[in-house]
C-alpha cells in the first residue's frame, strides 16, 4: 500500500475511532446516572416497605400490650394477672418467645415460660434504664439469649392512679423478625439491608460478626459513612454514596456504595434501616447497552477492513479445521494404542464413566469372567462378585468416587467355570489435562493362590496358640491337680460321713440334707475346674463375641488359684467398674493373662515369700480402648533384652521354647491393640496393653471385599 494512502488510512481510523469512543462516553454517562437514580429509587421503595411493616409489626404488640397493660390484675400480679399472662403467651407462643413482668424497680416479678428467671434484676440493661427513667415504651438492642437465638424485649409501662409500677414486656424472636422483612430485600445482585438503633449500635446485617458493635467501629475513619450515619441518627431518611477500603481492620480493597436509609418510628424511640448495594451492579444493568454501543463503535471501524477481515476470518476457519481434523486423529489413534496395551497386559482393566457405570473392560477381564463386553458394560458385570461382597464394597467404591479418592479393595469375582477367585482391585480417579474429572480407571489382579496361603498360615498360628495354651494347662497339672483335689476329698468325705450315719441308724433328714448340700457344692467347684482346663486345650477356630475383660480377668484368676498357692504367691486385682464392652475371643485373652500371670509367678522365684504378689488391673484410657497390666515384683527385665522380648523363640528360661510372649502379642495385635513391657518402678516387671472399645477384625482373618456399582 502507498505510504501516503496508509497515513491517511491511519488518520481517518484515528478519527472514527475518537469519535466513537467520544459518543460512547457521552451516552455511557448519561446511562450510568439514569442507573444510579433507578437503583436509588429502588433502595428507598424496600426501605420505606420494610420501615412500615417493622413499624406496623411493633405498633400492633405495644397497642396489644398496652390494652393488657390497662387490666388491674395485671398492674397488682395477683394469681388471675399471672394466669392472664400465661394465657397472652399460650395465645401468641409462634410470635413471641416469653412474656415477662418487671416492678417499679426493674426487677423480674413474673415470668413466662421461664419461671426460674423471677427475681432477676434487669435495672442495668440499657433499655430496661431508659424504660425506669422515661416511662415509655422502650425496643432492646438485639441480643443472644440463652440458647444462642437473637432477639429484642418490647416493655410497656405500667400505671395506676398515675403512679408507676413497673412494666410488661415480651420477648420477640429477631431471627424471625429478620427472615420475614429483612432477609427477602435482595436488590440487583449485592443489595442488602442494615439495621441500627438510635445510638449507632448495628442490629442486624447479614455479616453476623458486626452485630451488637458501633457502626462508627465497624466504618472507622470513614468521614463520608460517618456523616451518612449521623443524619441516619437524625431520624431522616435519604440516599447517598461512599467509598470505602476497610471493613474494621480488614482491608477489603477500594469499592463503592450507593445506600437509601429511612428512619423506623417505634413508638418514642427508632431505628434506622439502610439498603446498600455496590457500583458494580449499576455497571451490571449497563453491560447490554455497554455491548450494543461497543457493537456499534466496532462496526465503524471494521467497515474499511471488512475484506481483510472477511479473508483472516476463512484463513481461521480452514486453519482451525485442520487443527481439529489432526486432533481426531491423534485421539483415535490414542484410544487404539490404549486398547492394545490394554488388551496385552497380564491384569485385568476396566474404566468408568463419571456416573459411575463401567464403560470398558479389557480382554483380561473378560477371559477371566467369560462373558462378553456388552454384559460386562453399565452394572452387569457386578452380577459375578460374590453375594457376600457386594454391599461392603458397594460403600467403598461410592466413598471413594464421591470423594475422587484412589482406593484398593479386595473381593471375589466368579470365573468362567462358575468357581470363584479373590481379585485386588486398585481404582484411580481420571482428570483431563484441564483437570475435568473424567471418571475412574481401574485394576485387578487374581490374588486367589495369596489368600489360600494366608488362610494355611492362620490355622497354623490357630495351632500353635492351641499347643501353647496346652503347654500352659501342662505346666499348672499339679496345681490344678491340687485344685481339683480339694472338691473330691470334699465329696468322699461326705458321702463316708453320710453312709456310716446310715448304717448306725443315726441319720436324720437335716443331716443329710447337709452333707448333699456340701458334695453338690463341691462337685459345682470340681466341675467348674473341669470346664476351665476344656475351654483352654480344646480345639478350634478363634470365635469373637461382646464381652467384659473384667470377667477374663476374673476367670484367669480362679484358674492360677491353686497354682498361686503351690508357689506361695498372692495374686491381686485393681479392675474399674462399669468398663465398655469390647468385641474378641474369650480364650485367646485369658491366654495372654495366663502367659503375664504364670511369667509372673516364675519371675518371682527368688522374691522373698512375703513380696511375691502379682497385680492386675483393668482401667477405661477415655479414647475408646481399655488398659490391662500385670506387675511382678521379681528380678525385672534385663534392659539388653527388652527388645528381643516378643520375638519368636526368644527366652531366658533354660525349659522355655521361647513363643509364648510371641503368641501373646499376635493375640493383642490381632484385636486391634498394642502390648509394650517395662520395668515398674520399685522393682519388677510391668506388661500391659490396649484393647479397643470395638476392636477391628484381625488382619488374619478372610477378607470380605468387591464392588457393587461403578
Amino acid at each position: 500500500m502507498n505510504p501516503r494512502y496508509k497515513t491517511a488510512f491511519i488518520v481517518l481510523a484515528l478519527a472514527i475511532a475518537g469519535g466513537c469512543v467520544f459518543l460512547f462516553n457521552s451516552f455511557y454517562r448519561d446511562a450510568k446516572n439514569v442507573a444510579i437514580a433507578k437503583l436509588n429509587q429502588q433502595q428507598l421503595i424496600h426501605a420505606r416497605e420494610v420501615a412500615l411493616g417493622i413499624e406496623d409489626f411493633f405498633g400492633t404488640w405495644i397497642r396489644s400490650l398496652s390494652s393488657l397493660s390497662q387490666l388491674d390484675v395485671i398492674i397488682v400480679g395477683n394469681a388471675v394477672g399471672k394466669r392472664y399472662q400465661q394465657l397472652y403467651y399460650e395465645a401468641h407462643r409462634e410470635q413471641i418467645m416469653a412474656i415477662t413482668r418487671l416492678d417499679e424497680r426493674g426487677v423480674i416479678v413474673d415470668s413466662y415460660p421461664a419461671r426460674d428467671e423471677v427475681g432477676t434484676d434487669l435495672s442495668q440493661q440499657k433499655h430496661i434504664r431508659e424504660l425506669l427513667r422515661d416511662h415509655r415504651a422502650v425496643v432492646s438492642n438485639v441480643f443472644k439469649t440463652i440458647d444462642g437465638i437473637d432477639a429484642v424485649a418490647l416493655h410497656v409501662p405500667l400505671f395506676r392512679d398515675g403512679e408507676f409500677k413497673g412494666s410488661i414486656g415480651i420477648l420477640i424472636n429477631f431471627e424471625d423478625l429478620a427472615r420475614r422483612y429483612l432477609d427477602p430485600i435482595r436488590v440487583s445482585q449485592t443489595g442488602y439491608a442494615w439495621v441500627i438503633d438510635h445510638d449507632g449500635t448495628v442490629l442486624y446485617t447479614p455479616n453476623q460478626a458486626y452485630i451488637g458493635k458501633t457502626i462508627f467501629a465497624v466504618m472507622k475513619g470513614n468521614e463520608a459513612l460517618e456523616a451518612i450515619v449521623k443524619d441516619m441518627l437524625d431520624g431522616h431518611e435519604g440516599v447517598a454514596r461512599y467509598g470505602y477500603d476497610k471493613l474494621v481492620d480488614r482491608n477489603v480493597g477500594p469499592a463503592t456504595k450507593y445506600v437509601a436509609y429511612m428512619p423506623v418510628r417505634l413508638g418514642p424511640t427508632f431505628w434506622s434501616i439502610c439498603v446498600a448495594s455496590a457500583e458494580q451492579d449499576v455497571f451490571a444493568d449497563l453491560i447490554t447497552f455497554r455491548n450494543k454501543l461497543a457493537v456499534v463503535i466496532g462496526g465503524l471501524f471494521v467497515c474499511g477492513m471488512v475484506f481483510a477481515t472477511l479473508g483472516a476470518k476463512a484463513w481461521l476457519i480452514v486453519t482451525e479445521e485442520e487443527k481439529r481434523r489432526l486432533a481426531e486423529e491423534k485421539l483415535r489413534e490414542s484410544e487404539a494404542r490404549f486398547r492394545t496395551v490394554a488388551d496385552t497386559a497380564p491384569v485385568m482393566i476396566w474404566m468408568s464413566d463419571t456416573d459411575k457405570l463401567c464403560c470398558f473392560f479389557n480382554q483380561g477381564w473378560l477371559q477371566f469372567t467369560g462373558r462378553t463386553l456388552d454384559q460386562e458394560l453399565g452394572n452387569g458385570w457386578s452380577e459375578g462378585v460374590h453375594a457376600e461382597d457386594l454391599e461392603r464394597c458397594h460403600k467403598v467404591y461410592t466413598t471413594s468416587f464421591d470423594a475422587r479418592d484412589s482406593f484398593r479393595m479386595e473381593y471375589r469375582l466368579r470365573r468362567k467355570d462358575g468357581s470363584y477367585g479373590w481379585v485386588l482391585d486398585t481404582g484411580t480417579p481420571r482428570f483431563s489435562a484441564d483437570n475435568v474429572f473424567l471418571g475412574y480407571i481401574g485394576s485387578c489382579i487374581d490374588i486367589s493362590d495369596r489368600k489360600a496361603s494366608e488362610l494355611e498360615a492362620q490355622r497354623h498360628r490357630a495351632q500353635l496358640a492351641h499347643l501353647s495354651r496346652v503347654a500352659l494347662m501342662g505346666e499348672m497339672s499339679a496345681s490344678l491337680a491340687h485344685e481339683l483335689n480339694q472338691p473330691l476329698t470334699g465329696i468322699v468325705s461326705n458321702s463316708a460321713a453320710g453312709r456310716r450315719l446310715i448304717d448306725a441308724a443315726r441319720a436324720t433328714l437335716p443331716e443329710l440334707r447337709e452333707l448333699l448340700t456340701d458334695i453338690n457344692a463341691d462337685g459345682r467347684r470340681a466341675s467348674e475346674v473341669v470346664r476351665g482346663i476344656r475351654s483352654m486345650v480344646k480345639k478350634g477356630e478363634p470365635t469373637r463375641q461382646q464381652m467384659n475383660v473384667n470377667d477374663i480377668v476374673t476367670s484367669v484368676v480362679k484358674i492360677v488359684h491353686a497354682d498361686a498357692v503351690l508357689r506361695a504367691c498372692q495374686v491381686q486385682i485393681s479392675l474399674e467398674a462399669d468398663l465398655p464392652r469390647i468385641d474378641g475371643d474369650p480364650v485367646q485373652l485369658q491366654q495372654v493373662l495366663l502367659n503375664l500371670v504364670l511369667n509372673g509367678f516364675d519371675a518371682m522365684s527368688d522374691t522373698p515369700v512375703d513380696l511375691r504378689k502379682v497385680m492386675i488391673a483393668t482401667e477405661s484410657n477415655g479414647d475408646r480402648t481399655i488398659r490391662v497390666s500385670v506387675r511382678d515384683h521379681g528380678s525385672g527385665i534385663p534392659e539388653p533384652l527388652r527388645e528381643r522380648l516378643f520375638a519368636p523363640f526368644f527366652t531366658t528360661k533354660t525349659e522355655g521354647l521361647g513363643m509364648g510372649l510371641a503368641i501373646v502379642r499376635s493375640i493383642i495385635e490381632s484385636h486391634g491393640g498394642m502390648i509394650e513391657a517395662e520395668n515398674a518402678a520399685g522393682g519388677g516387671a510391668l506388661f500391659h496393653f490396649t484393647l479397643s472399645v470395638h476392636a477391628p477384625v484381625s488382619e488374619t482373618r478372610v477378607e470380605r471385599a468387591a464392588l457393587a456399582s461403578r
